[in-house]
């Protein structure tokens, strides 16, 4: 087992060095801007650095900026899950070439035609995949990380459904993942990437066929905390805390949910272990070798071999095939070129020298951390300045004092002597200084600039803005500046779930049985036919031949894109506009071209248009399809009236 113990100790050093590249690129800042979120004062500054030239008392408040940047943006970059389309990559052959008449459009051939079904199908199953494991949630929450961290992911799975397993994209941190620290640029580039799992030792057995006991757990759950106290463990919280500790070896043991990575990659494989392989392993190298270094591997810190490779594997009848089954990639994504990994990122501002984006966040967060200082300055100067304070004569009588300690709305005291001398050479109130109103316009000002350097601007909150608009253009000219930041934020979010939508039609292509879509197309299996084939309707049938396919024809013939703006929250106001427009500018038109030619899909879409802007159901107000009346014929004339003299008609 020295090369399989050598695989692992490879790995583990290769995955420490992308700890520390990821730490030093992209992790430090990202891990102090998700303080920033939802979180309180000393979740944020646990370390009091920022605090340290402050008196005690003062107030640790937060002017949480960062959530209300979030939470502005949103809504506006992910709504919900946007339309999928699908459309053939194969071009269309221009008419001309054909030899067609001008105007005449080319009639679809053959393969065209298989195109068109292909990619009806496509559309069909991806708009209606989503709505089974709730992709609008797990996009959402991977468009929070990235607002913040500056990268939001999710990972392609199959997973099961009443009907058989279907693709999915679920999110997971992006503290997960790691990329190869030799990549320089693109991800593309990159020779693999590693996910950390975290999962029960029994699910985690179940899957690579382990026994439960090889695996060392480096947590206890609760379940397994309840256990305990349920049969009798005296532990105490001290002992529970090191049995939660990862360095200590001996808790390992004693936890049931067990960390691991999960490696894929490209082009890097097994590396120097070939020439090390003894004869018994040699089918691991021969079977890595024929998958063309674009393996899978699952590794376990304390586990001497890969969980994939274990030595119950090994030892099984037919090694060579289930060795190759065991490495190769569950879905090969690799044979995509646009991404080649199980996982899709959201990006808002790609590193140029590194794989690693930049924190939107990232500008600001100096600014933010002024706020939270100068709110808790603030605030500890109130209490200070709005102190009261008598100081009184010795001599004065008590009764006077006692009144002043009471605070009552009306008390009457008598004094001896002249009550004015008492009042103003026995008693004084201490005035305190005042806050400087510089420090109101300095936070004023920090804040403003926060909000520039995120793009949150007051408009967007519905403030009226520094000054009055004065003309149709300036305001325009306004609206296109204020929208531009949103609008490319907006754009990179839809440009994330069509990379989804590829990657689920690329998975649905290779691994959605025939036996899986049936009853979705209401169509059933039948028993074996004469020729020991199932029988299958003819929308399944159509869904072996031209939707199945190789992972080569699988990741080339189809387009995926989403419908612009589906995703994203709709401006009534400006749909609202529209409506007014279209119904000056072309409804007139549809509806001529509906009468004269029956056509009423032009203006339907229009009324269907007017009704999400309203948000009113129109549906039953569309026009049905109109057949064009013939031209009346011209009226048949009698014959002409005889002529002065002649003999009138005799009948027969």
């Amino acid at each position: 087992m020295g090369m399989l113990n050598s695989i692992v100790d490879l790995w583990l050093r290769q995955i420490r060095h992308a700890e520390k590249v990821k730490f030093r690129q992209f992790g430090k800042t990202a891990q102090r801007a998700w303080r920033f979120l939802g979180k309180d004062n000393k979740g944020v500054y646990d370390d009091d650095d920022d605090y340290q030239f402050l008196q005690q008392p003062q107030h640790r408040t937060r002017r949480n900026l960062t959530t209300e940047y979030c939470r502005l943006m949103l809504p506006y970059v992910h709504h919900k899950v946007p339309t999928r389309l699908v459309t053939p990559s194969r071009p269309r052959v221009p008419a001309a070439l054909l030899g067609m008449p001008p105007g005449v459009p080319a009639p679809d051939s053959p393969v065209q035609q298989q195109d068109n079904v292909r990619a009806w199908l496509m559309n069909w199953f991806l708009n209606w995949s989503p709505g089974q494991y709730d992709l609008r949630g797990e996009g959402r929450k991977s468009t929070t990380e990235a607002l913040i961290k500056g990268r939001g992911i999710v990972w392609h799975e199959m997973f099961h459904t009443p009907y058989g397993p279907i693709p999915g994209s679920f999110y997971d941190s992006v503290d997960g993942l790691l990329i190869d620290p030799d990549c320089e640029h693109s991800l593309r580039d990159a020779g693999w990437i590693a996910r950390k799992r975290r999962r029960s030792v029994w699910q985690v057995a179940e899957e690579f066929g382990i026994p439960p006991d090889d695996l060392r757990g480096a947590y206890r759950s609760h379940l397994q905390k309840s256990s305990d106290e349920v049969q009798g463990d005296t532990a105490t919280d001290a002992e529970n805390d090191a049995a939660d500790d990862e360095a200590s070896s001996e808790a390992k043991g004693r936890g049931d949910i067990v960390e691991y990575w999960e490696i894929y990659t490209r082009g890097v494989g097994l590396g120097h272990v070939y020439d090390t392989a003894s004869d018994e392993l040699k089918e691991v190298a021969t079977a890595a070798d024929q998958l063309g270094q674009n393996l899978y591997l699952a590794i376990c810190p304390g586990l001497p071999w890969p969980m994939n490779l274990s030595p119950a594997l090994l030892a099984s009848d037919d090694v060579a095939g289930r060795i190759t089954a065991a490495l190769q990639w569950p879905i090969p994504f690799f044979m995509q070129s646009e991404n080649p990994w199980p996982m899709t990122p959201l990006d808002f501002y790609p590193g140029t020298d590194s794989p690693w984006p930049s924190s939107p966040l990232e500008p600001a967060m100096p600014l933010q951390v002024f706020l939270d200082l100068a709110y808790g300055f603030l605030m500890g100067r109130v209490g200070v300045t709005s102190r009261q304070m008598a100081v009184v004569s010795e001599s004065l009588q008590e009764a006077f004092v006692e009144a002043l300690e009471k605070g009552s709305d009306l008390e009457i005291v008598a004094v001896k002597g002249s009550v004015q001398k008492v009042v103003k050479d026995m008693f004084a109130v201490v005035q305190f200084p005042e806050i400087s109103t510089d420090l109101y316009t300095i936070i004023q000002m920090v804040e403003q600039a926060f909000r520039m350097a995120m793009g949150t601007d007051s408009l967007l909150y519905g403030g009226e803005g520094a000054r009055q608009i004065r003309s149709s253009a300036e305001a325009q000219i306004r609206q296109g500046n204020l929208m531009s930041r949103p609008e490319d934020m907006a754009e990179c979010g839809e440009r994330f779930q069509s990379d989804i939508a590829r990657a689920e039609g690329f998975m649905a292509r290779v691994a959605v049985a025939p036996q899986t879509v049936a009853p979705l197309l209401s169509e059933e299996m039948a028993a074996m036919g004469p020729m020991g084939q199932p029988q299958m309707g003819r929308l399944t049938q159509t869904w072996a031949a031209l939707v199945n396919a190789d992972p080569a024809r699988a990741s080339m013939e189809l387009a995926y894109t989403i419908e612009a703006g589906s995703g994203r929250r709709k401006n009534k106001q400006k749909q609202q506009d529209d409506v007014g427009m279209l119904n000056q500018t072309i409804f007139p038109a549809l509806l001529g071209f509906a009468q004269s030619t029956g056509n009423s899909g032009p203006i339907n879409a229009l009324i269907e248009f007017i009704g999400e802007a309203f948000e009113v159901d129109l549906s039953k107000m569309q026009i049905p399809i109109m057949v064009p009346q013939p031209p009346a014929a011209p009226a048949t004339q009698g014959p002409p009236p005889p002529r002065a003299g002649a003999p009138a008609n005799q009948g027969v």
